[in-house]
């Protein structure tokens, strides 16, 4: 063959080529980020994939005295949430860390620091305690927060049969969870194995959520169970049973479908859905053994009845 021809064929084609390797270098990436490199030694069992896991904390308490309620998340080491005194309008912004049971936080009025928490969150007994200080130093409190109904938390591992296919042509990826697998807080002890489901996340929300979701202290599974053609996603419930220190699946958020912002002072949770150019607004409250739907109101997305 003529060399003129191969030097334009090598010009046409060698872009082509370099651009699929690096798609296929980043979609590798995101596999691996969750499976891992074959060359690393895996925690716990080959197949099983660490999922990442946001804990909810509703709180109750004093501050140098003074009643308060308080909501914390904790995702890794990243605490967000918020607190408000008894009997006082206006709930103050929370924001910090959490490492090796050491809370670190500090307090937000409109959006200014006015105050830290410095101390320990003692999970197996719910107890938070430490030092409440003004953020010009000038004050100090004792403050002692534990869980709202007394109960303790139970500090678990969990993994999940992650399974993850890639289409290199059409850049997409697909990943299903059917199995949901609990260890010890060492990681080392399985306890349990929750089947019987297929999860289809993206990457961007394949996590638990651990939040009460039946007012009894304890911190129940939730994960997301699909993506459907218009919000909300649809997420998989679990209850945890003290008793026989395990999880069940559960049907009594069904008509929540959701994962809810649960108000724990009323017992009530609200749902949005945008359906054909309106916004649905569902309020539900729990019942003592479920979440029932108790006012439905609905609304064009510019404002109109």
């Amino acid at each position: 063959m003529n060399l003129r021809y191969v030097y334009i064929l090598l010009i046409i084609f060698l872009p082509f080529s370099c651009k699929k390797k690096t798609q296929e270098a980043e979609l590798q990436a995101t596999v691996d980020e969750y499976v891992g490199d074959d060359s690393e030694e895996n925690e716990y069992t080959d197949g099983q994939v660490d999922i990442p896991v946001v804990y909810s904390y509703w709180l109750k308490g004093n501050i140098g005295g003074y009643e308060c309620r308080m909501y914390l998340d904790i995702d890794s080491t990243s605490v967000s949430g918020s607190y408000s005194y008894l009997n006082k309008k206006g709930d103050m912004r929370l924001e910090g860390t959490y490492n090796d049971y050491e809370l670190n936080m500090t307090e937000f009025q409109n959006e200014i620091p006015t105050g830290n928490f410095r101390g320990k969150f003692d999970l197996m007994k719910g107890i938070a305690t430490g030092t409440w200080t003004s953020a010009d130093e000038k004050r100090s409190l004792p403050f002692e927060i534990r869980n709202y109904y007394g109960a303790n938390y139970q500090e678990y591992k969990f993994k999940t049969d992650l399974q993850t296919e890639v289409d290199l042509d059409n850049e997409y990826e697909s990943m299903k969870v059917t199995t949901l697998f609990v260890y010890d807080k060492t990681g080392k002890k399985l306890l349990a194995e929750l089947g019987g489901f297929e999860s289809q996340p993206l990457k961007s929300t394949y996590r638990l959520t651990l939040r009460d979701f039946n007012f009894d202290g304890y911190q129940d599974i939730a994960l997301m169970e699909f993506i459907p053609s218009y919000g909300p996603d649809k997420f998989l419930f679990w209850l945890y049973k003290p008793e026989t220190e395990d999880y069940k699946q559960t049907d009594i958020l069904d008509d929540v479908y959701t994962l809810p912002e649960i108000n724990y002072e009323d017992s009530t949770t609200v749902t949005t859905t945008i359906w054909h150019n309106r916004i649905h607004t569902q309020t539900y409250k729990f019942n003592g053994s479920k979440w029932i739907l108790k006012d439905s109101s609905s609304e064009d997305e510019d404002g109109g009845e």
